[in-house]
């Protein structure tokens, strides 16, 4: 799903990437064919203020999940998918990790594993990623934990990202 928006003098596109399934199932070509196609929608936006938000599925790096070492097969975390990711959002810069480097703040927590926000066992796939001209203008980004638990929340916790627009 894509949505594609200008408002405030910055163009948002907001998307839902593929889950992909495994990597054996076709889903996974689906997932990685739309990030290609991303892709040139992030060289078209890129050169004035571009903010790329959304549930991408892609925990980027080590520090985005809880325990990696368990995960590398993972169609939100496989190598693969990772360097399709780091080619998509070349250039952009990942709010949240600007203002909390650190690893341990995730906006996913799976139902399956008992108290995982209690424990913070999570992923980090929901992401903001902004433009260089954008990302200055930056003054805040962080994981809003309390909506995930709330009486039947998403799996999904908020990702806030705030600006100071001229």
């Amino acid at each position: 799903r894509v949505g594609l928006t200008r408002l405030a003098g910055m163009t948002v596109l907001n998307t839902y990437v593929p889950q992909g399934k495994s990597v054996d199932h076709p889903d996974y070509e689906v997932k990685k064919r739309f990030l290609e196609r991303v892709r040139g929608l992030v060289l078209r936006e890129m050169e004035g203020p571009f903010l790329w938000v959304g549930d991408l599925n892609v925990a980027p790096t080590d520090a985005d999940v809880t325990h990696p070492e368990n995960k590398r097969d993972h169609v939100c975390f496989c190598r693969d998918i990772q360097e399709r990711f780091a080619r998509t959002s070349e250039g952009l810069t990942d709010l949240l990790r600007t203002f909390h480097p650190d690893p341990g703040e995730f906006t996913f927590f799976d139902y399956r594993v008992k108290d995982a926000l209690a424990r913070n066992i999570g992923w980090r796939i929901d992401h903001a990623l902004a433009s260089p001209s954008l990302a200055p203008l930056a003054t805040d980004c962080f994981v809003e934990r309390e909506p995930r638990g709330w009486e039947r929340p998403s799996d999904h916790t908020p990702l806030v990202a705030d600006f100071a627009l001229p």
